[in-house]
């Protein structure tokens, strides 16, 4: 109301008339002013202008009509004793009634403005649903095109050239995934945001999302072309190789290394090295930057160089000798049976080591230092004396150097006397206690035996000594430990044991470490085949392999339930299993004399098991984007490296298309 409330006048007249008027009269006076009163500081709250000036009154809109009722009733009893209050009462009511018209009007247009927002928007949607209608009726004319053009071609020739189009077996494939499509839930229409929204959104995703998102329209496809930071970003985080631009586009140099290298894995196709550095078979093998390691029943540990992929530039000088044994760690007097590489930039896998840890079943593991010899091939040619015999005190590249032991442990349980350093990992952060980061140094060491109740135990580097965690001896042997390294798992300790069951403990508990939930191989077929032999883990996932040839992978949040049915890799027992989340595939190798390689996530239906085959059985794997290093049950270590280059010349296949040829002319002759 515009009116602002205020007494009334019934006393203003003079003194004498109270004195006069009835005590009754008097009474009913006082109670209506009361009234009045109360109803006008009702009235406050509904004034917008009197709540913006008073922050204590909150605004609650337009005044009901009851109060205008209330007033007029009000004005009829006053108007008996003041009719200059009651004419005022009577103002007050009618303005209340004019303002709640005045809101149902506003409320009206605000309604109609609505209706009409919300149809235009029903109409947009409706356009943009008839376009990806269109689309969509396109895409399905093309694809009934092509299965008919097989279909016609299948019945000709029985098979469809790659060049017509894609299979039939394909477009049903493609077809059912469709389907599955349509019916997950949609949380926001993508197609609808902007195109910087929308690209913000795209360099959020990973390669295998970024693809599927990039086939859906022709929008999307040209976003990821145009955009290459979002190139940049999955080079960098995701691993992948190579870490340079190629051509000055980030997205070149991802589809190289997505083309080129991952087709290599995914084909199996390799150049192939071998390294005879033992005279006994070689029971395990690490790698860091562009150097490797592998621990031997020989009871030594050899130290040798990688293809060189830490930088993009060429190596022109001695830095092309680098592919060959560097360093030799002597001192054991048991066959080694685990080694790491450690030191350097934890976060970063291609920077080059600093130490090498070996163990023995025995229960004692030595640490090397590796300051004193070269470990990147960029360093050692810009060394002028390296690979220059005739200067006093150069590097020989001939002979091996011989690596320092720095320090040594003998670990056992104190209880018992049981040895438990046959397996170790280790971990790339900062130790209990420790700094880390120093560059020379390593965090935690978690070590197992294979006798059964030797247990698990853990230490701290910064202080050795007495394990800061000790996991009770259970009924079984440990055949493979390993560090969670994701973000639900960092302080996690994975082992594999012989009843066929991975135990995990959270090392952040005092004393024994906090028992978690286990995941265990489940098969029980044959003798002996629920034994699980190897384990590893990164990114929030753990994969291990069984003596019946299986390969596992879990989520470490639920570690009971494997991503996908486990495939039998393997016709025999697996011994070795890596796993690299941001690669996104799974290596593992058994007594089938095979690799395995696998890709994730494990749940498509059409995801294919690469295998290359291997002269012996394969005791331990380790890889990185685009080089794997196997160890046998000989005395060779070999490298396979996906990055073929242009010169390369496939041996295996010459040699296959050579038994073809020979197969096909048997019997005519001389006809060549």
């Amino acid at each position: 109301p515009g009116h602002g409330p205020r007494a009334m006048t019934m006393w203003d007249d003079s003194g004498s008339d109270e004195d006069e008027m009835d005590p009754e009269e008097h009474s009913r006076m006082e109670a209506l002013c009361r009234a009045f009163e109360d109803l006008c500081h009702e009235l406050r709250f509904h004034q917008k202008e009197w709540c913006l000036r008073n922050p204590s009154y909150k605004y609650k809109g337009p005044a009901p009509l009851h109060m205008a009722d209330r007033l007029e009733a009000l004005a009829r009893d006053v108007r008996s004793f003041a009719e200059e209050d009651s004419d005022l009462a009577l103002q007050m009511a009618a303005e209340v009634r004019a303002d709640h018209l005045a809101a149902q009007v506003e409320a009206a247009r605000l309604q109609e403005v609505e209706a009409r927002v919300e149809e235009t928007e029903r109409r947009r949607r409706a356009e943009v649903e008839a376009r990806r209608e269109v689309e969509r009726r396109k895409e399905r004319e093309e694809q009934a095109r092509l299965a008919e053009d097989a279909r016609r071609a299948a019945g000709i020739r029985g098979s469809l050239d790659a060049s017509r189009g894609p299979s039939v077996q394909f477009l049903a494939k493609r077809e059912r995934a469709r389907l599955q499509a349509e019916k997950l839930p949609t949380l926001f229409d993508l197609d609808a945001l902007p195109d910087e929204v929308a690209g913000a959104v795209l360099r959020q995703m990973g390669a295998y999302e970024l693809a599927a998102t990039a086939c859906c329209n022709k929008r999307f496809r040209d976003l990821a072309r145009t955009d290459d930071a979002l190139w940049r970003r999955l080079q960098l985080t995701c691993g992948r190789h190579p870490r340079w631009r190629v051509d000055g586009s980030w997205r070149e140099s991802f589809f190289q290394g997505a083309e080129k290298i991952d087709a290599n894995w995914r084909r199996g196709k390799f150049r192939r090295l071998e390294h005879r550095l033992h005279s006994e078979y070689t029971a395990c093998v690490a790698m860091r930057g562009d150097l490797g390691c592998s621990g031997s029943a020989d009871h030594d540990l050899a130290i040798f160089g990688l293809p060189p992929r830490a930088r993009g530039t060429p190596l022109q000088g001695v830095g092309l000798l680098w592919e060959r044994q560097i360093g030799r760690c002597v001192g054991h007097g048991e066959p080694v049976t685990c080694c790491k590489l450690a030191g350097g930039d934890g976060d970063d896998a291609f920077s080059p080591p600093t130490l090498a840890l070996s163990g023995t079943a025995k229960g004692e593991m030595r640490v090397w230092s590796l300051s004193q010899m070269p470990t990147c091939p960029w360093r050692a040619e810009e060394d002028e004396t390296w690979g220059d015999m005739a200067t006093p005190g150069a590097h020989d590249t001939a002979t091996p150097q011989r690596v320092p032991c720095v320090e040594t442990r003998l670990l056992t349980t104190p209880e018992t006397g049981q040895p438990h350093a046959q397996f170790f990992d280790v971990t790339a952060g900062c130790s209990l206690g420790g700094d880390g980061g120093d560059g020379g140094s390593f965090g935690l060491v978690a070590a197992a035996g294979a006798e059964h109740g030797a247990g698990v135990h853990v230490y701290d580097t910064a202080r050795w000594g007495a394990a800061c965690v000790r996991v009770p001896g259970f009924d079984a042997g440990v055949y493979g430990v390993a560090w969670g390294r994701g973000p639900f798992d960092n302080n996690v300790v994975h082992a594999a044991c012989s009843d066929g069951i991975v135990r995990r403990w959270d090392v952040r508990a005092p004393g024994t470490g906090a028992r978690l939930d286990a995941a265990s191989v489940g098969e029980s077929t044959g003798r002996n085949r629920r034994v699980a032999r190897c384990v590893d883990a990164d990114g929030g996932l753990f994969a291990f392999g069984s003596a019946f040839g299986s390969v596992h992978v879990h989520d470490a949040r639920v570690p009971n339930a494997p991503l996908a049915s486990p495939k039998r890799a393997h016709s025999d027992c697996v011994n070795a299993v890596a796993i690299d989340a941001k690669l996104g595939r799974v290596v593992s190798g058994g007594d089938d004399c095979g690799i395995a390689v696998q890709r994730l996530p494990l749940t498509l239906e059409d995801a294919q098991v690469t295998f290359a085959q291997t002269p012996q059985g394969v005791l331990s794997v380790a890889f990185d984007h685009s080089r794997l290093v196997i160890g046998c049950e000989d005395t060779t270590v070999r490298v396979f490296d996906a990055e073929l280059g242009e010169g390369f010349v496939d041996g295996e296949a010459l040699r296959q298309a050579m038994r073809e040829l020979n197969r096909r002319t048997q019997g005519a002759g001389s006809i060549l």
